[in-house]
């Protein structure tokens, strides 16, 4: 995430930005997305 945000500083790209906590995604939910989302990537099968 740190290294996300400073590239993100470096092109000028965060004035307004924040990330927030929102207390509605659960780990679980969080997990299947990313499940879901690594099996769909075309490099996951590499």
């Amino acid at each position: 995430m740190q290294a996300v945000v400073g590239v993100l500083a470096a092109a000028d790209v965060l004035s307004g930005a924040s990330v927030v906590v929102d207390d509605l995604a659960r780990d679980e939910d969080l997990n299947d997305v990313f499940d879901q989302f690594s099996a769909l990537y075309p490099w996951s099968q590499c």
